[in-house]
């Protein structure tokens, strides 16, 4: 085996870093569809027709090689927010937007290659690359910063930047199902519910949820705790790294107690995702219940699925973890959150027709609060503060009224 990352001593002609971008390039999509835990040197170097052990001598491991991948992602994040930095201040989340749109646009025909899924970096958990992301991020704050017309605490500015960046990386997930031309119409409707929000007139009070533990129990209390460890573990490891083993030390378990209940870590995923559809579908029926107008269901469920979470620390499974599941488990899931994105189309218009949300796109509209439900835990690595009792005054509020209003 060549001697890991030996570079030449003189690279000046550039043919080394051009074969590393050659590789980083290759091994995003391989990344992308199987995760850290699964994606092998092997494989990357067979796409580009080298030998088995030749990718050791750009990247002395998978997560050196990993970690060069997130750094391109975020270098086309900066050349993004770069273009748009000289953009008149009111309009730069909507130049950024327009650009990263386009940019999926082109990944979409072929021009440009993938870009690598964020969701990985924490299974990744490499310093450079952290610091790196936490850079992207504040540089995305100040941009929500020159769009909105009135000047934000740090909490909120936070929460704001969260939203816009959790928005974006969501779409690459739902825009596929739309042909590139498309795409920078989609932009537009995106941005016009991202700075706008959902709800028509006056910012009315927001209607409080019932509380969260007596309506959202959809499991015995045994194999909740199994299911709330494997979903934390999944969304932040991915489900390869998800181990019977982990979640079982995690619990203090055997692996014999989970497998009692759940045959293979399939199952147990599948779970997971049930649960979760289940933890919405239970929201969404209180909020049928007890809402007066449509907007009001649809604050009602979003509120209570986000005091749920913060609450209880159980997230809803996040859909990108997903991303290296066998294809037929993982077509399965899709196909159901596609009929649960449906449910929120359809709540969405409702609402147009009742005169209480604004006239925007219902799919567009549903595939973003869909979105929202998945990236709520995750809010508070960017803002400590936001808790149960806060969440929809800090976090549902900016969602259903607009964050740059």
């Amino acid at each position: 085996m060549p001697k890991a990352n030996s570079q030449p001593t003189n690279d000046s002609t550039g043919r080394f870093k051009e074969r590393q971008a050659q590789i980083v390039m290759e091994a995003i999509s391989i990344l992308n569809a199987k995760g850290i835990a699964s994606m092998m040197m092997s494989d990357v170097a067979a796409q580009l027709e080298l030998a088995p052990t030749a990718v050791f001598y750009y990247y002395k491991n998978k997560e050196d090689l990993a970690a060069a991948c997130m750094k391109s992602g975020l270098a086309r994040f900066h050349a993004m927010i770069d273009e748009v930095e000289s953009v008149a201040e009111p309009d730069r989340v909507r130049a950024f937007v327009g650009h990263y749109f386009e940019q999926l646009q082109l990944i979409g025909e072929g021009k440009l290659p993938p870009l690598p899924l964020f969701n990985e970096i924490r299974a990744l958990d490499d310093e450079t690359v952290n610091q790196e992301y936490e850079r992207m991020f504040k540089r995305l704050r100040s941009l929500v910063d020159a769009s909105a017309p009135t000047k934000l605490g740090r909490l909120d500015r936070n929460i704001r930047t969260h939203q816009l960046l959790t928005q974006i990386l969501w779409a690459d997930t739902w825009v596929k199902r739309y042909e590139p031309g498309e795409f920078a119409r989609l932009a537009e409707r995106f941005y016009d519910i991202l700075a706008n929000g959902y709800l028509k007139g006056e910012a009315p009070a927001l209607p409080r949820a019932k509380p969260v533990n007596r309506v959202l129990s959809v499991e015995d209390a045994g194999t909740e705790r199994i299911l709330q460890t494997a979903t934390q573990l999944i969304n932040t490891r991915g489900y390869k790294s998800a181990s019977i083993e982990k979640i079982a030390a995690r619990l203090s378990l055997t692996k014999g107690a989970v497998y009692y209940h759940y045959a293979s870590k399939e199952d147990l995923a599948k779970a997971c995702f049930d649960r979760s559809v289940d933890l919405i579908l239970n929201a969404k029926t209180v909020g049928d219940k007890d809402g007066q107008t449509a907007s009001d269901r649809l604050i009602i469920t979003l509120s209570l699925l986000m005091e749920h979470q913060l609450d209880k620390n159980v997230p809803i499974i996040r859909l990108s973890a997903f991303a290296s599941m066998p294809r037929e488990l993982r077509s399965r899931i899709y196909n159901r959150f596609e009929k649960l994105t449906l449910g929120f189309a359809s709540l969405i218009s409702d609402g147009v027709a009742d005169s209480s949300m604004r006239a925007i796109d219902p799919f567009v509209g549903a595939n973003m609060m869909i979105g929202v439900l998945m990236a709520a835990t995750e809010a508070q690595f960017w803002a400590t503060d936001l808790t149960a009792k806060n969440v929809s005054k800090l976090y549902v509020r900016p969602v259903i009224l607009g964050s740059l209003v």
